[in-house]
């Protein structure tokens, strides 16, 4: 058995391994600033303006 996604209703949450352990998937993933679920260049462009001190993350 290899690894495989864990789904409920579409949505991933976590992944079980090839010993049958389950793994969730983090409430909070590094990277992931504006909440959309993803990580995108939106994300990417966030972490830019807050380095040059135009924007303010919270």
């Amino acid at each position: 058995m290899t690894d495989a996604k864990v789904k409920h209703e579409k949505e991933l949450i976590g992944y079980s391994s090839a010993n049958g352990v389950l793994f969730k998937k983090p409430d909070i993933q590094k990277g992931e600033l504006n909440n959309d679920g993803k990580i995108t260049s939106v994300d990417a462009k966030w972490v830019l303006q807050a380095v040059s001190g135009s924007r303010v993350l919270v």
